[in-house]
Parts: C-alpha cells; sequence; structure tokens
C-alpha cells in the first residue's frame, strides 16, 4: 500500500513539472495579424508560426490569424477556419494569409 502511495505522488509530481514546463516554457499563443501554417498530424492538426506572404495562395495551408478568442470553445463568425488550440486554451479565427485586414 505504501508503495501505491508513493508511486502515486511521483506521478502527480511527474505530471505537474511536465505542465508547469509546457505553460512557461512553451510555445506563445498566436496574436492578431500573425500567419500560421496548418500541419497534419496523425489524429489532429496543429498551427506554427511562418512568415506572411506577399499574396493570396488558396491552395497553400497559410493563414492570418484575424482574431483570438480565450477558450478552445469559442465561435468565429467571419473567418474562414475555427481553430482551437487548446495547449494555448484559445480559439483562433483564420482567414487566407496576404488578404488585407485592418
Amino acid at each position: 500500500m505504501k508503495g501505491l502511495v508513493v508511486a502515486a505522488v511521483v506521478l502527480c509530481l511527474v505530471g505537474g513539472a511536465i505542465w508547469i514546463g509546457n505553460t512557461l516554457l512553451g510555445e506563445k499563443p498566436f496574436k492578431v495579424g500573425d500567419c500560421v501554417e496548418m500541419t497534419d498530424r496523425t489524429f489532429d492538426n496543429d498551427l506554427t508560426k511562418t512568415s506572411c506572404p506577399s499574396s493570396v495562395d488558396f491552395s497553400s495551408n497559410v493563414y492570418q490569424v484575424v482574431e483570438v478568442i480565450d477558450g478552445d470553445d469559442g465561435y468565429c463568425s467571419s473567418a474562414v477556419v475555427t481553430f482551437s488550440h487548446e495547449p494555448h486554451d484559445k480559439t483562433y479565427c483564420l482567414s487566407y494569409a496576404g488578404e488585407a485586414y485592418e
């Protein structure tokens, strides 16, 4: 029983350390105006920051952040893509990169 308690405590400490490391050292949330590339992964998609193109390329996976909503269940009314990003706890409203947005 004592070994089980020790194992549970160690597991909690390791999990907490991983969470703190991801929170403090993880990738920073994207801002309005940032360009991001959407990449396919095995079970989901991910976003990575990239440079913005000078013109629209509808065939690329590069989008521009036009709105950021707190929480991963936000609603984007006027965006091409709504992307829920759990590590950031944000919803990103994305449109084609290269279009002019105020």
